[in-house]
């Protein structure tokens, strides 16, 4: 194969219109060498890797359409696909690009239906609302002495003053539950 081709040839040879090959070349997906010819080893792999396999028009029967790649599925992603993104110092390919973009965009439109079907409030809101009941069963608990100095000043038992003072923790104790469960 020769080792440089121009616009018209690399077409021909990619079996489609050199309007193609031209805007793939404005578009940074393929590049001249530095006499303004392709070099078609290089311009393959980048236009693989840069292509959106979805508008390949060539169809299944292209020359250039690899057949390991048609029978063969992608991978199955689990981790976020950002973290395969710049990481080997490259520019990331249209697909990983995309899978990335789709990803998130998936991910977005799952917190706005948990956010809207009330499944799903912001960590602000518990942070207040966790510090307010906290607050009210510090104060509740606080108050015990204030309601039942009284109360114990006048009894000498012993037991008494325990099995009181014994009531008045459970009783804001289960005040503190019952706030939490509803």
């Amino acid at each position: 194969m020769a080792s440089e081709m121009s616009i018209n040839a690399y077409a021909r040879y990619r079996d489609c219109r050199p309007y193609t090959v031209q805007m793939a070349i404005k578009r940074g997906r393929i590049k001249l060498n530095a006499n303004n010819k392709i070099d078609p080893d290089a311009a393959d792999r980048m236009w693989e890797a840069n292509t959106n396999p979805r508008l390949n028009t060539r169809g299944k029967d292209s020359p250039h359409v690899k057949p390991a790649q048609e029978a063969s599925p992608a991978p199955v992603q689990r981790s976020p696909p950002a973290e395969r993104l710049g990481s080997n110092g490259n520019t990331p390919s249209f697909a990983d690009a995309r899978a990335v973009k789709e990803f998130y965009s998936a991910r977005l439109t799952k917190l706005e239906y948990e956010k809207e079907s009330g499944t799903l409030i912001s960590a602000n809101e518990v942070k207040v609302q966790t510090f307010n009941r906290f607050r009210a069963f510090r104060d509740q608990m606080l108050n015990i002495p204030d309601r039942i100095a009284d109360e114990l000043a006048g009894l000498s038992d012993a037991q008494e003053i325990f099995r009181i003072l014994t009531e008045e923790i459970h009783s804001a104790l289960n005040d503190h539950a019952g706030d939490r469960a509803g």
